[in-house]
C-alpha cells in the first residue's frame, strides 16, 4: 500500500494525526447520483426534505426500490498498554471463527504509546508498528486495502476492506473526526476517534473511545460519552448541517470503557468458578446498570457476555492483578451496536491467548445488511409517497408528550457537570424525528456551557427517549461570566421533523472559584474566592488586603497568589518523590474537593493524592484568562528559546504578578527535577507538559493543514524555552 498524505489536526494544543488512503476509485462516481443519495440517506432519520409522513412511507415501502447486500464486519478492541506487536501472535485479533473471512476488519487500540511526549509528534513509531502488524495478518486472509486510521495519543483505529469493496467504490465519503477528554484535553489518554463511511447506500460509524479509569470515576466516564457523542463530521450534501454519530444506519461503538464492578470484592471473584463470572457478577457491572438507567448508549445493543473479566492481569499470564493494588477485575473492553434491526451478532468473545498486555482483547463478528437502491424504483415510490402524504399529512401529524419546560441547575461548581434528563414520548401514529434547532441568527442549538445528548433522535411509535441536559462550566465559560459577558441561561428550541417547535428554557448559578480568575486579581485579595461579594469581578483588583493572610504561619511569596503557594507547598510535602507526577491524571472528584478547599480556605491541608493536586495545579495555570506567559511577551520569548540568557531577560519583562509567579514555578519545578530518579521527571517531560500550558495559542492561530504547521514548530520553540530555563546554570531566580 502506497503511504497517503498526511493531515495534522489541532485541538487546542492537541495533536491528531491520521492518514488519507482512500483511493480516488470510491469517489468516481456523478456528482447528480451522489447528491440524490446523499439528500436520502446521509441523515438517517429525516431522510428527504419533505420529511414526516414521506419520510416513514418510504421506510415502509423501503423493498420495492432497495435489495441488500449482507456485509461480515470484525471488531476487534485492544488495550496494549504501550506494548509492540512483535511480542505475540496477532492472528486471533483477526479470526471470525467462520468461512469466508469478513469483509471489512476494524481494529481499535487503547494506549498504543504511553510515552509522555507522543502527543507532540506527528506520529509514534507504534501507529505503523501495529498498522503493518495487523496488514501483514490480513494478507493471509485474503486481498485487503487500509480505507482509514485515525489516531489521537494512544487511541488508534484501523478500517480495512476487502479487494471486492474497496477495487469497486463500494465504500464512500470516508470522514474521521476525534475528541479528547483526558487531562486538559492532553494528557491522559483519554478520548475518542471515530471513522465515518458510506458502504453501498447505507452509512456506518464506527467510535473507538478510552474512559476514564478507576472504580470512583463512574460519573466521570459518563461524562466521557457525553463529550464524545459530540463528534461531528464533514457535509457531504450542501443542504444537510454537518453529521453527528447519531446521523448513520449502523453505529459500533467499542473501546477500553473502563467501567468497573460496582461494590463487588476481590476475594468474591477469587471465591467464585472462574468459568461462570458472568452469570454471578455481571449484575455488579457499571456499563450494565448506567444503560438500565438510560443515562448512556441509549438505543445501543451489547451482545451477552460469556467471556472472563479482560481487566487486570499480570502481563504475561492469565493471572488477574498480583500488585499491592491488587484490582478487581471487570468487563472493561466492549463493543456496543445500534442498527434498526438490521444487525446481527455472530460472534462476541475475548482473546485469553494474548498476554503482552494487562487487558484481554475483545472481538465481534456481525452481518449487517447495506441497502442497494434501485434510483429508477426509488423515484416511483418517492413520487407515490408523496401524493399519498397529501392525504395523511394531517392525520398523522408527529406528536410528543415533554416532561419537562424548564431546567434550573443550582449550585454548578466549575469543572464539575450537573444533568437533568428530559422524557420525550411519542404520542403520535408515526415515527417523530426530533432535533434541537440552532434560534434565529444562530449557528448552534445552545451555549457552549450546555451539552445535550441525542442532539436528534428518532421515536417509534408508543417510545420513549431520554435526553441527557448536561452543564459544564469550563474555563471559557468561566472567563465570560467574569467578565459580565455570560448569564447561565439559554432557551433550546425542540424541533419536530414537520412538527411544531417546544421551547425549553435553562438556568443555572454558578459558585465562585479560584480557577478561571487573572493572577492579578487572585494576588490582591487575602482571603478565599467564596468569600466575595457578589458583584462584577472587574473591579476586584481595586480591594485592598485586608484582615490575615490565610495562611499566617506562612509567608506567601509577594504577587504569587495563595491558590498557587498551597498547591505547590502540599506538593513538596507530600509527593516530590512521586513517580508519574504531572503525567498522571489524578482523581476527578479528588480535583474537585481540593478546589473547594482552595476556595473556601479549608481545611488547611489540602485533601486527595498527589497527582489530584498536580492536575489542579495545571488546571489552574491553564484557565487563566491571561496565560503566565502573557500574550504579548509570547513571540518575543519564542525568539530567545535557544539562549538562557536571554530567555531570563525576557521574563523580566514580564507584569509583577506574572514574573512573580513564574519564577516561583520555575523554581518548583527545577526542585521536582532533583528529584528524577524517583519521580521519572526529566526537563523534557515537564516541558511537553508545563509548555502549551504556560506558552498557550489562540483558536485563530490553530488549524489542519497537510504540511508541517507553524504552530506545531512554535509550540516545540515554547517547549525548548521552558527547558533552557530549567536546565540553566543561572538560578538568579
Amino acid at each position: 500500500m502506497a503511504d497517503g498524505n498526511r493531515a495534522f489536526d489541532f485541538g487546542e494544543n492537541n495533536f491528531v494525526v491520521h492518514s488519507d488512503k482512500t483511493s480516488a476509485s470510491t469517489r468516481s462516481e456523478s456528482a447528480s447520483l451522489e447528491n440524490a443519495r446523499s439528500k436520502f440517506y446521509d441523515r438517517s432519520h429525516s431522510l428527504v426534505e419533505s420529511g414526516g409522513v414521506v419520510s416513514y412511507i418510504l421506510q415502509l415501502r423501503e423493498a420495492e426500490y432497495c435489495t441488500y447486500r449482507k456485509v461480515r464486519l470484525l471488531i476487534s478492541t485492544f488495550n496494549v498498554n504501550g506494548q509492540s506487536p512483535s511480542e505475540c501472535d496477532l492472528t486471533p485479533l483477526l479470526d471470525s471463527q467462520v468461512s469466508p473471512p469478513a469483509d471489512l476488519y476494524v481494529l481499535g487500540f487503547q494506549e498504543l504509546d504511553l510515552s509522555q511526549q507522543t502527543f507532540l509528534f506527528d506520529t509514534t513509531m507504534r501507529e505503523d508498528q501495529w498498522a503493518r502488524a495487523i496488514y501483514v495478518r490480513l494478507l493471509k486472509l485474503g486481498n485487503y486495502f487500509e480505507v482509514k486510521r485515525v489516531r489521537l495519543v494512544g487511541i488508534y483505529l484501523l478500517l480495512y476492506a476487502s479487494e471486492e469493496l474497496y477495487a469497486h467504490g463500494f465504500i464512500k465519503d470516508v470522514d474521521i473526526a476525534v475528541v479528547g477528554t483526558g487531562l486538559l484535553n492532553r494528557l491522559g489518554n483519554k478520548g475518542g476517534v471515530s471513522v465515518r463511511f458510506r458502504i453501498f447506500d447505507s452509512t456506518c460509524c464506527l467510535v473507538n473511545c478510552h474512559f476514564a479509569s478507576g472504580v470512583d470515576e463512574l460519573e466521570r466516564r459518563n461524562q466521557d460519552y457525553r463529550e464524545i457523542s459530540k463528534i461531528q463530521f464533514g457535509r457531504f450534501a450542501e443542504s444537510f448541517d454537518r453529521l453527528g454519530i447519531f446521523d448513520h444506519d449502523y453505529i459500533f461503538w467499542f473501546g477500553d470503557m473502563n467501567y468497573r464492578l460496582q461494590n463487588a470484592e476481590r476475594s468474591m471473584l477469587d471465591r467464585a468458578n472462574r468459568n461462570d463470572l458472568h452469570t454471578q457478577f455481571l449484575r455488579y457491572d457499571q456499563l450494565a446498570d448506567m444503560r438500565s438507567k438510560g443515562l448512556i448508549f441509549q438505543d445501543f445493543k451489547e451482545g451477552a457476555i460469556a467471556f472472563l473479566p479482560t481487566y487486570k492481569y499480570d502481563i504475561g499470564t492469565d493471572k488477574w492483578d498480583s500488585s499491592d493494588k491488587f484490582r478487581v477485575p471487570a468487563w472493561c473492553d466492549r463493543i456496543l451496536w445500534s442498527g434498526d434491526g438490521k444487525v446481527r451478532q455472530l460472534l462476541y468473545d475475548s482473546v485469553q491467548t494474548i498476554r503482552i498486555s494487562d487487558h484481554k482483547p475483545v472481538r465481534a463478528l456481525f452481518e449487517l445488511e447495506a441497502k442497494v437502491i434501485n434510483q429508477e424504483k426509488y423515484k416511483v415510490v418517492f413520487e407515490s409517497a408523496l401524493k399519498e402524504s397529501d392525504r395523511l399529512e394531517n392525520e398523522w401529524l408527529p406528536q410528543v408528550a415533554l416532561d419537562c419546560l424548564e431546567f434550573t441547575f443550582r449550585k454548578v461548581g466549575f469543572l464539575e457537570p450537573q444533568c437533568q434528563t428530559l422524557t420525550i414520548t411519542n404520542t403520535g401514529r408515526v415515527p417523530v424525528h426530533f432535533e434541537f434547532s440552532p434560534k434565529p441568527g444562530e449557528q448552534v442549538f445552545c451555549k457552549p456551557w450546555l451539552l445535550v445528548t441525542p442532539g436528534s433522535h428518532k421515536i417509534k411509535v408508543g417510545e420513549k427517549c431520554l435526553v441527557d441536559v448536561q452543564v459544564l462550566v469550563d474555563k471559557e465559560t468561566v472567563w465570560a461570566i467574569n467578565e459580565g459577558k455570560e448569564r447561565l441561561t439559554d432557551i433550546l428550541v425542540l424541533h419536530l421533523n414537520k412538527g411544531k417547535d417546544f421551547f425549553i428554557t435553562v438556568g443555572a448559578t454558578y459558585v465562585r472559584s479560584c480557577f478561571g480568575i487573572s493572577l492579578e486579581t487572585l494576588a490582591n485579595i487575602t482571603y478565599p474566592v467564596r468569600g466575595i461579594p457578589t458583584g462584577d469581578l472587574l473591579h476586584l483588583v481595586n480591594f485592598t488586603k485586608q484582615d490575615t493572610p490565610i495562611e499566617p504561619s506562612r509567608k506567601v511569596p509577594p504577587s504569587v497568589p495563595k491558590e498557587v503557594f498551597r498547591l505547590v507547598e502540599h506538593i513538596c510535602q507530600k509527593g516530590l518523590d512521586q513517580e508519574g507526577l504531572f503525567s498522571q491524571a489524578g482523581s476527578h472528584a479528588e480535583f474537585l474537593a481540593i478546589r473547594d478547599a482552595l476556595d473556601v480556605g479549608y481545611p488547611e491541608e489540602l485533601p486527595g493524592s498527589v497527582h489530584s493536586a498536580a492536575e489542579a495545579l495545571l488546571r489552574f495555570f491553564d484557565s487563566l484568562p491571561e496565560p503566565l506567559i502573557p500574550w504579548a511577551y509570547r513571540d518575543m520569548c519564542l525568539h530567545c528559546a535557544q539562549d538562557s540568557v536571554l530567555c531570563m531577560q525576557a521574563v523580566k519583562l514580564f507584569p509583577t504578578s506574572h514574573f512573580a509567579t513564574f519564577t516561583y514555578l520555575l523554581s518548583f519545578l527545577r526542585k521536582v527535577l532533583e528529584h528524577e530518579a524517583n519521580n521519572q521527571c526529566t526537563a523534557e517531560i515537564l516541558g511537553v507538559i508545563f509548555a502549551p500550558i504556560l506558552c498557550r495559542f489562540k483558536e485563530s492561530e490553530i488549524g489542519a493543514t497537510s504540511k508541517p504547521s507553524p504552530l506545531l514548530q512554535k509550540l516545540q520553540l515554547a517547549n525548548r524555552f521552558l527547558i533552557c530555563l530549567l536546565q540553566s546554570g543561572d538560578r538568579s531566580f
